[in-house]
């Protein structure tokens, strides 16, 4: 039976607001005026997360025998509900809109819709969602409410009668015919980074064939030659055009799709102390700690969230750096979070999940109350909760 929240001022207002008044796509459907987007005058000041996404509610995720964790994997919001993984990724469960617990999705397993460890989410195609499950080379894909749809297994892909490597995570699936996948490794083109694809069906849950229709050229080989390969794990899009981040430097490329994939321009993110090609001359490549010093003080892309009017990014374990559409950015520092992870966007909302003490001490330090309650609650500090928060009228 569903649980149903108790309490709470704010729920039923960011569920008209959130989930009614915006598609899939975070567009609204029937706008009465179009909003002015934000220019870089804007976050002149901007010096916190919180200054700019105000605490809207937070609500608690149910636990049971199905599903423990604390830190997930990856995490998807949907017009109708969230799909969570545990904290290894190797399970897959779906919550209703007040938090309580719908299905276990995905197990660990080698059978069909059985996973090995998540790494990549995204909504794909016709409303349906999608996994990179790392550990066995596939993606899931699977309907808004959970179903198991179909798995495309990539683990001896053949293009071109070669055996092309696929090595995770992020993809882009925005038609059922056509698939981008950003990190592949080409027997006879070593600068290849990715590949847009045709994809055949069978039947409607069952592929038959991808056919390779154009090759992404920008692979940082450079860089790989020394400290091996990276996998591009962050990629956002924006309508026909792909960005896709760099794994190993605070940029990322705009990639056109409109016809065939091709390379716009490569955006630098600027910010004081940002990471450089200098900053890996002298590091030696055996060094990890220093590696990953580097990559979370100075700062590679860590996440990236599409909103109606901009994207966010977050450079490094520091903070986040807005752009708007086109590609421009918007702010020389980078905004400091102070909080948990955002773990997705829609519309002009974000979703944190963090720990109930953690969002307890946030309602503390910054005195406000937010939390709502429900019959699901269990009272444990360690209890995850979703936490939303909406940007100000200005930032949207």
């Amino acid at each position: 039976m569903r649980t149903q929240l108790t309490s709470g001022t704010f729920w039923p207002y960011l569920l008209l607001l959130t989930f009614s008044c915006y598609s899939l796509g975070g567009a609204p459907r029937s706008p009465t005026t179009t909003p002015k987007p934000p220019n870089a005058a804007t976050f002149k000041d901007a010096r916190f997360i919180t200054d700019i996404f105000p605490f809207q509610v937070a609500f608690s995720l149910e636990q049971n025998n199905e599903i423990l964790f604390e830190n997930p994997k990856v995490a998807l919001m949907t017009e109708t509900g969230y799909f969570v993984s545990n904290d290894k990724g190797d399970r897959l469960v779906r919550y209703h809109l007040d938090g309580s617990y719908d299905r276990t999705v995905a197990v660990a397993g080698e059978g069909p819709g059985e996973l090995g460890r998540l790494s990549f989410a995204t909504k794909i195609f016709d409303g349906h969602v999608g996994f990179y499950d790392i550990g066995r080379s596939q993606i899931l894909a699977y309907s808004e409410k959970g179903d198991y749809l179909w798995s495309l297994n990539l683990r001896s892909l053949q293009l071109e009668n070669q055996t092309v490597l696929a090595v995770g995570s992020a993809f882009a699936w925005p038609k059922r015919d056509a698939l981008l996948l950003t990190n592949v490794h080409h027997p006879n083109k070593p600068e290849t980074q990715g590949v847009k694809c045709r994809v055949s069906w069978r039947s409607p849950n069952q592929i038959s064939e991808l056919t390779p229709l154009a090759w992404i050229n920008n692979r940082p080989i450079e860089f790989e030659k020394k400290f091996g390969y990276g996998v591009v794990d962050q990629l956002a899009v924006l309508g026909n055009v792909y960005w896709v981040g760099c794994n190993f430097l605070p940029e990322f490329a705009m990639i056109d799709d409109q016809n065939e994939p091709r390379l716009l321009r490569t955006q630098k993110i600027t910010t004081p102390r940002a990471l450089t090609k200098e900053h890996y001359s002298d590091l030696d490549a055996s060094d990890r700690r220093a590696l990953m010093r580097l990559r979370n003080l100075n700062g590679t892309i860590h996440k990236m969230l599409v909103f109606d009017q901009t994207v966010w990014i977050k450079v490094g374990a520091i903070g986040w750096v807005p752009f708007d559409h086109q590609g421009n950015q918007l702010s020389k520092n980078r905004i400091k979070s102070r909080i948990g992870r955002f773990m997705d966007a829609r519309g002009d909302t974000a979703m944190v999940i963090a720990l109930r003490r953690h969002v307890e001490q946030w309602a503390s330090f910054f005195d406000e109350s937010f939390s709502t309650a429900s019959d699901h609650d269990d009272a444990d500090p360690d209890q995850p909760m979703i936490l939303l928060m909406r940007l100000k009228t200005p930032y949207r």
